[in-house]
Order: structure tokens, then C-alpha cells, then sequence
């Protein structure tokens, strides 16, 4: 992921896609603590693709955390890849791909993920993210 930006707010681009790229991090890392450092308390999060977690509506650090320590049991990531972000007032849209391994079937795949993020205050407030179902489904055969 490039974080070299031009136009209006290079700055506050930079800072949110350093913050994306720490919180990639932090996953690769199982460490949820410091991934949920970047969400709001009352952070939204909305989605569908993970088993177990379909068409979810999941609100606030408990469940935040709850629903990624639940992914972090399942799955283990391998690799993740982000393509260039792209920015409108306070979202972020971007793609990323994630190489996961199915911790009780061993299987790997990899998996394509579509990202919205709302931010306010530097701080994650909402995601909306959307999952290569077919992907999904593979890993979990």
C-alpha cells in the first residue's frame, strides 16, 4: 500500500492508512487488544462472509473484540495485502486480500475482502465489509 497521497488532507490520509496498515498488523499478530485500539468504543461493524458470522451487526469494543478473537480461533493469517485506499470526506474504501488457514481443516485460501471504514476522530466508528463468499466457503470445506 502506497501512502503517498496528493490533494487536500495528505496529512489525515496518511495518518488513517498508517492506522489500517497498523491494525493489519496487529491481526497478523493475534493481538486484538491493539487492533481495537483504532475503533471507537461504540464502534459498528457490519458485514457477512466469516463462518459463524453472517449478515452480522456487531456494536462496541465487547462484541468487537469478541467477534475477532472468534476469527482468530478459526483461522490463522498468513499474508494480507491492501490496495491503494480511496478517500471521500471521512471514508475510506479499499480492497484487501488476506491468505488464510483454516485452523481445523488446515485448508488455505485466499480471500478477498471489500472494506468501508467511517472514522471520526482518527478512530474507527463504522465498517461495512464484504467477503469472496465462494473463497470462504472453499476455506471452510
Amino acid at each position: 500500500m502506497g501512502l503517498n497521497f496528493e490533494g487536500e488532507n495528505v496529512q489525515w490520509r496518511q495518518k488513517l492508512a498508517q492506522n489500517l496498515l497498523a491494525i493489519g498488523q496487529a491481526r497478523s499478530q493475534n493481538d486484538v487488544a491493539e487492533a481495537l485500539r483504532f475503533f471507537h468504543p461504540e464502534a459498528i461493524y457490519r458485514g457477512n462472509g466469516w463462518k459463524g458470522f453472517q449478515n452480522v451487526d456487531v456494536r462496541g469494543h465487547e462484541a468487537l473484540r469478541s467477534m475477532m478473537w472468534a476469527i482468530v480461533i478459526e483461522y490463522e493469517l498468513l499474508d494480507i495485502k491492501f490496495d491503494i485506499p480511496l478517500f471521500d470526506k471521512d471514508c475510506v474504501a479499499f480492497r484487501r486480500t488476506v491468505t488464510l488457514r483454516n485452523r481445523g481443516t488446515g485448508r488455505g485460501a485466499q480471500v478477498e475482502i471489500c472494506a468501508f471504514v467511517r472514522f471520526r476522530d482518527n478512530l474507527i466508528v463504522e465498517v461495512g465489509e464484504w467477503f469472496d463468499t465462494l473463497a470462504m466457503q472453499q476455506l471452510n470445506a
